[in-house]
């Protein structure tokens, strides 16, 4: 086959200028091979394909590419010398040690995508090239990667920071009563009793449903909301309807529905914001959002994407970074203070010999830049015992007769006088401290912990390591990239969770890291306790006639606890309580002692109709659990 420059530098030279010079892995692919070999087309190619590379060096583009060509051809030549020779054997054992390293690596890179995109199914451009970077692949193969664990590249959504709508509060408390999710649910009708609970919205671009694309909010149907709540007789209800109905119509006159759809996005960013500050995973955002909020399946990851790749201050940029002390120039020394006009001299004593320079003192070491690069310091030397004498102006010349100049002058030192040695230094050492990771929070969430921290400026990598229950210390390496996709570090508790014993008292440390001569260098690490806590259950019981129901609530714990309150809270309606503000509180105790083999029981009164029964423990020292769904659901 004749040897195509033009179609070499298409497939090999230019993929491997953009990944940063980092060359295709396949070495047939890289020298223009075929299977089976043989011989004669190893005598013919690998002339042609060295004097490309010969010629495509004089273009700067490709020159650092066809650096790293020539650097592996050099490990290679010995078995293309064989192989010209007639042996294929060491050349076919090359090939087939460079496919099994291209994939194993594109197997961990499929792992490492999975572990970064999770249940959104999205990373950032700067995660992609960050990826590729750190597994020397090709831009062309991490897509191929992507697109196989079905994973977008994209930069996420933006989302609205603040309500598009006046006295936002007063107006979803009205939606909340009226049992609306979101102004989709007030529009689509979706929060009647006699409306499908199961419908999906897609809230990208303009809200609408997801399954009828053509009904979408739109002048139209707020007015046909507006039309259906002016026939309803007057009560309160229909009060609410007109609070948030004003809310609406004044959105359409300044934006129109657009500005409707941005008010919808901006109430389900809001749940899902405040569900992420408490330390919801991303496969909890997503079935919130999914589940709970009613979007669309990639929508919801979507809108999970968006608010996990918010700054941790809500929307704002991050404020720079203070410059380590490494790299800040020391500040200049006060001048010297002037000596005084006459020093009486010291009486002579004997002493060892004077140093010829001043003592060792830390100096600073600068970069090829000229900018100091931090404090260098040196052992203490080892010399003679001496005394140093201070320069010391002379206040008053005097002159006398010249010697004769025929007159004998000893060549030999004067051995009454002092001798002079040049002072010893030890070799200075320089180095630069790496910036440690800022404002370090943990927080557990279910069977995982989050650790969240403030990213230094120069800092692109952490070693984060954590050990629970006395088990074995775990280690995993979290690049800015994964941090940003992820909104933090997630630390399973793996075999410890299923053995009941995550809730044990938890160290984690973070390191800095860097990359050093090759080498990866580890900066002071910085330590984090999580204290252990308690875990305790309740069940819900229901009893008496159904003229007299009565609802039973028992809390036990699994070792002695004290719980600073527990609230009984009523929700009414079909949709669980989250929180303790989400409903009515039944019943509130405080200072609650338990014990394994003492449950605490509350009777309470059963409420007629749907609602939702849940228990609260404002106590972080408790785990309070809570029983199957069943239980807690009243019909």
């Amino acid at each position: 086959m004749t040897f195509d420059e033009e179609r070499y530098a298409q497939q090999v030279l230019e993929p491997a200028r953009l990944a940063d010079g980092a060359p295709a892995g396949d070495l047939l692919a890289r020298y223009q091979l075929t299977l089976p070999l043989s011989v004669a087309q190893v005598a013919e190619t690998l002339p042609a394909v060295l004097a490309c590379w010969r010629r495509a060096r004089r273009e700067l583009k490709f020159r650092k590419a066809v650096t790293r060509l020539e650097a592996d051809h050099a490990r290679l030549a010995p078995a293309f010398e064989k192989a010209k020779a007639g042996d294929l054997g060491p050349l076919q054992a090359a090939l087939a040690e460079a496919a099994a390293r291209g994939a194993d690596r594109l197997g961990g890179l499929a792992a490492e995508v999975d572990d970064i995109a999770g249940p959104v199914k999205r990373i950032t451009p700067e995660a992609a090239n960050e990826l590729a970077a750190h597994h020397a692949i090709q831009p062309g193969q991490i897509a191929a990667v992507l697109l196989d664990r079905g994973v977008r590249v994209s930069e996420p959504d933006p989302l609205p920071p603040q309500a598009p709508v006046a006295a936002y509060g007063r107006y979803r408390e009205a939606l909340r009563t009226l049992g609306c999710r979101h102004a989709a649910d007030f529009v689509f009708g979706f929060g009647d009793d006699h409306a499908a609970q199961d419908g999906r919205i897609a809230v990208w671009d303009t809200v609408a449903l997801a399954d009828r694309p053509e009904r979408r909010i739109s002048d139209e149907t707020v007015g046909a909301a507006d039309r259906a709540w002016a026939a309803r007789p007057h009560d309160g209800s229909k009060t609410l309807a007109s609070t948030v109905l004003v809310a609406l119509k004044g959105l359409l006159e300044s934006s129109g529905p657009a500005g409707v759809s941005e008010l919808v996005r901006y109430e389900v960013a809001e749940e899902l914001r405040a569900r992420h500050r408490q330390g919801a995973s991303a496969n909890a955002l997503v079935a919130y959002a999914s589940n709970t909020l009613g979007l669309a399946d990639d929508d919801a990851r979507r809108m999970a994407f968006a608010v996990r790749a918010e700054p941790a201050n809500g929307g704002a940029s991050a404020p720079p970074t203070a410059t380590p002390p490494a790299t800040t120039p020391p500040a200049a020394p006060p001048p010297a203070p002037a000596p005084p006009a006459t020093v009486p001299a010291p009486a002579l004593s004997p002493a060892g010999p004077l140093s010829a320079t001043p003592p060792a003192t830390p100096a600073a070491s600068t970069t090829a830049t000229g900018t100091p690069a931090g404090a260098t310091t040196g052992p203490p030397a080892e010399v003679a015992p001496g005394r140093h004498r201070a320069a010391e102006p002379a206040a008053k010349l005097t002159h006398g007769d010249e010697p004769s100049r025929d007159a004998p002058r000893p060549a030999a030192p004067d051995h009454a006088a002092q001798p002079v040695s040049p002072a010893a230094h030890a070799p200075l050492a320089a180095y630069a401290p790496l910036p440690a990771p800022a404002d370090v929070s943990a927080d557990r969430a279910g069977d995982e912990v989050v650790v969240r921290w403030q990213w230094p400026t120069e800092l692109t990598e952490v070693a984060v390591r954590w050990q629970i229950a006395g088990h074995p210390w775990r280690e995993r390496l979290v690049s800015r990239g994964a941090y940003r996709s992820q909104g933090g570090a997630w630390l399973p508790l793996g075999e410890v969770a299923s053995n009941g014993a995550h809730n044990a008292p938890m160290e984690i440390t973070l390191a800095p890291m860097a990359p050093l001569d090759g080498h990866r260098v580890e900066g002071p690490p910085l330590r984090v306790r999580i204290p252990g806590r308690v875990e305790a259950w309740y069940e819900v019981t229901r009893t008496g006639p159904p003229w007299r129901r009565e609802l039973t609530v028992a809390v036990t714990a699994g070792a002695p606890a004290r719980l600073r309150r527990l609230m009984v809270v009523l929700r009414r309606g079909t949709v669980m309580p989250l929180h303790a503000s989400d409903g009515e509180v039944l019943r509130q105790l405080d200072h609650v002692t338990l014990a394994p083999d003492q449950p605490v029981r509350l009777r309470l009164p059963a409420p007629r109709g749907p609602y939702w029964v849940r228990c609260f423990a404002a106590d972080d020292s408790v785990e309070l659990r809570d029983p199957p769904v069943v239980q807690l659901r009243g019909r």
